[in-house]
């Protein structure tokens, strides 16, 4: 009587073999990290100005600078890549 192989029950986080704990702990952490940082930036933008005597307006150039500025490694490559 031939005999089957047992198969690996799938969970949450293990598919077909291929344990994915590590991935989704470490995107979960990106995102949180993420959203810390983004949450940040008004307490500190709003601290600085005091701390430079800037005016509001600087303040807000400050800001909006801030939230439209790209990715840092793509910066970096653009710097790289013209010299």
């Amino acid at each position: 009587m031939p005999t089957e192989p047992m198969k690996e029950k799938n969970s949450f986080f293990k598919y077909e073999g291929v344990n994915y704990l590590l991935p989704f702990i470490l995107i979960t952490a990106c995102f949180a990290l993420w959203g810390f940082a983004n949450d940040v930036t008004n307490p500190m933008v709003k601290a600085f100005s005091k701390i430079f005597r800037m005016s509001v307006t600087q303040g807000t150039l400050t800001q909006v600078r801030w939230r439209s500025r790209p990715p840092s490694s793509s910066a970096d490559s653009r710097t790289r890549a013209a010299s």
